[in-house]
């Protein structure tokens, strides 16, 4: 126990960038991989809002967890598993919209999206976090510059 082999050390790159204390964030990050892909197909073919739905729950949950434990340990690191999580409820959130469009068009027009609407709001969305995330980067990494 606590002794660096051969084998522990040629597989350190599995969790050589995550904090020692969150050892297990991993098998978390398997776990999530697992469901958004493949538990999710468990569910009947006829409820594919409700696989969607499954899919955007557990990225939210996963993404509320990460910015709480934030496992990695460099600070960009942290970053970009938000804005790559982040990314990928926008992309259920989208999906899910678009299959309720999809399956009850009176429901958009309730809320005043049209098909070519929704897909103009998620991609410029999108595309003004990015744009974002990249500022703050930018930002982020001039004023850790200028303070060393």
């Amino acid at each position: 126990a606590g002794r660096v082999t051969h084998a522990s050390a040629s597989l350190s790159f599995l969790w050589a960038d995550y904090r020692p204390e969150i050892d297990l964030w991993e098998v978390l990050e398997v776990l999530r991989k697992l469901t958004v892909t493949s538990f999710v197909m468990l569910i009947d073919e006829e409820h594919e809002q409700a696989r969607v739905l499954l899919a955007l729950l557990v990225s939210i949950i996963f993404l509320s967890l990460e910015i709480w434990v934030q496992p990695f340990r460099r600070i960009a690191d942290n970053w970009l598993a938000h804005v790559s999580n982040l990314a990928l409820v926008l992309v259920y959130l989208a999906i899910l919209v678009f299959k309720v469009c999809d399956g009850d068009s009176e429901a958009c027009d309730e809320f005043g999206f049209s098909a070519e609407g929704i897909f103009s709001f998620f991609v410029l969305f999108g595309m003004s976090l990015l744009l974002l995330h990249v500022l703050f980067a930018l930002a982020y990494l001039m004023f850790k510059g200028a303070t060393t």
